[in-house]
């Protein structure tokens, strides 16, 4: 079976017939279906997998269902010359599509270790008695289930999908349904492409349920935010700005996977990024960061000095201490960063903005602090300004006032008894000496 569908022959007609069915169909307001080979492809262009995910504390058990036209276009089925579909060829890309989406869809560990899948079920197509004709795929379902064995129960999973990679012009999505043993709440996620997703399970009191009280859920989300130091998503992107009287500063916390979409990491583990790797990746990021996000000081920019980089596994608990140095994982590590800004005084405003945008990072949550004071923004590629701006007032506790003191009377030391035996032994030593 074509496991790159750009490489079938049918590919660029398909491609290029389905562009311009959208195109007539935007100008004209109506929405149209090309005709023939185009039809499945126009009323479905985004291979959509619904993937239901129960985790146990020694087994992972993933069922997923996806659109049967997804072996046309992912795994290169033809019609035959009447336009109807062999059925044992159906089957045969069926079991290759379990294969496919068994590598593409991708379970992490906490410390970045890929597990293994087990393909224990596949639904096929029941080709009803008139056969499967072209155009008839998307009416039809598949159905596979992959099981994941561990040794101990699991306080992070890490899930990430590449069914349709680098060189595919059709988008995929996976609809992830998550839920843990003992627990009654599921984690809902749409995943895209090379954008992995972190879940952190709790066995310590899984049964929090929608039978659970309005002060339990605030327990328990008073808990999960002390714990994480409130970061609660693993994918997101996380600024901490810090205005002081003498210094600027800005840490980041950000994940290598959504770094890794931005900057070339060199790596020959295509998963991980060794100590040696990071020290290169150092390099990379600190010029990296020494370009744009503007922070201007009393209205003149200033060029930020990086503290330190650092490179974390999940545990982000460790993220204001210096981590021990161990590879990390692309799929679920993360990087902190520490910019500072000097100023010669106290600042009277300050500015700082963000610009590393791309398909990937389109947000970046900010807390601010300046003295006891505490708020919140956000920037985003999706408004238009993204700058904030503090100006001077009472949050910035001021310089203590200098006072002059005025020394007190030392008291007068008491004179020092010198024992006369130890003198005389002294001066007898000293003439034996001489002599």
């Amino acid at each position: 079976m074509i496991k790159n569908f750009a490489e079938h022959p049918r590919f660029w007609m398909v491609a290029v017939w389905g562009l311009l069915a959208i195109a007539a169909g935007l100008a004209s307001g109506d929405t149209l279906v090309a005709r023939g080979e185009t039809a499945a492809s126009v009323r479905h262009p985004v291979s959509i997998v619904e993937a239901d995910v129960y985790v146990r504390q020694k087994q992972t058990i993933m069922r997923l269902k996806c659109f049967a036209d997804d072996l046309e276009l992912l795994q290169g089925v033809e019609p035959l010359a009447d336009g109807s579909f062999d059925v044992n060829e159906l089957r045969e890309a069926t079991e290759d599509h379990a294969k496919f989406l068994a590598e593409r869809i991708q379970i992490f560990d906490q410390d970045g270790n890929l597990l293994q899948p087990r393909i224990t079920g596949i639904v096929h197509i029941q080709p009803p008695a008139m056969g499967v004709h072209q155009g008839d795929l998307m009416s039809f379902s598949l159905g596979f289930t992959f099981e994941y064995d561990y040794e101990t129960a699991p306080e992070f999973l890490t899930i990430q999908q590449n069914m349709i990679g680098e060189g595919y012009l059709q988008p995929s999505e996976l609809k992830i349904i998550l839920r843990q043993a003992g627990s009654d709440t599921p984690f809902a996620k749409m995943m895209k492409p090379q954008m992995p997703e972190t879940f952190r399970l709790d066995w310590s009191d899984p049964a929090l349920g929608e039978e659970a009280s309005p002060e339990e859920w605030q327990a328990w989300f008073d808990r999960q935010r002390e714990e994480m130091l409130g970061i609660t998503s693993y994918s997101s992107v996380y600024s901490f700005i810090y205005i002081e009287r003498f210094e600027v500063r800005h840490e980041i916390l950000i994940p290598v996977a959504s770094l890794a979409t931005m900057i070339d990491f060199q790596r020959a583990d295509p998963y991980y990024l060794d100590v040696a790797e990071q020290d290169l990746a150092a390099v990379q990021l600190r010029e990296f960061f020494s370009v744009g996000n503007e922070v201007t000081i009393d209205g003149i920019p200033v060029q930020p000095v990086i503290d330190r980089i650092d490179f974390y596994g999940l545990d982000l608990r460790d993220f204001a201490m210096q981590s021990a140095r161990d590879r990390i994982s692309i799929a679920n590590g993360r990087i902190g960063l520490i910019l500072s800004y000097s100023c010669k005084s106290p600042p009277r405003e300050v500015t700082v903005s963000w610009d590393l945008f791309n398909d990937v990072i389109t947000t970046v949550e900010s807390v601010i602090f300046v003295g006891n004071k505490v708020e919140k923004t956000q920037f985003s590629s999706f408004i238009d300004s993204n700058t904030w701006r503090w100006t001077a007032d009472d949050s910035l506790p001021p310089l203590p006032v200098i006072t002059a003191v005025q020394a007190g009377e030392l008291p007068r030391l008491p004179p020092r008894q010198l024992p006369l035996l130890s003198v005389g032994l002294g001066l007898v030593a000293v003439v034996l000496l001489v002599w």
